[in-house]
């Protein structure tokens, strides 16, 4: 390898850890399950944060929250999910320490 190569090299290495540690620690914020208050029903349910896409919008300078699954979901799949604001006002994202790793059969479809 010449040296331009190898500065080259390095400066992009360099670069991608800061952006690398940055994906972890928002995976590690927005992964799992939350159990929130739906603004329709006024009643508990379970969310998924599409983990991706909130991730790409960190990285980006953004805080867009996105929903993958809901307990209220497929019936209700069009709602205009209002309460992602919930999860992003809480200071623990309403990460709940008490909810399950593994949903019962019959939620299975927030296991995607």
């Amino acid at each position: 390898m010449d040296a331009v190569s190898t500065i080259a090299t390095t400066a992009s290495f360099l670069v991608s850890v800061p952006a690398a540690a940055a994906g972890v620690r928002a995976y590690r914020a927005f992964g799992g399950l939350r159990e929130i208050s739906c603004p329709e029903t006024m009643e508990a349910v379970v969310v998924r944060i599409h983990v991706t896409r909130a991730i790409a919008s960190r990285l980006s300078g953004g805080n867009e929250l996105r929903l993958k699954a809901c307990s209220r979901w497929p019936g209700r799949q069009g709602c205009d999910q209002a309460c992602v604001s919930q999860i992003a006002a809480s200071p623990g994202g309403c990460r709940g320490h008490a909810l399950p790793t593994r949903l019962p059969a019959e939620r299975r479809e927030l296991s995607v």
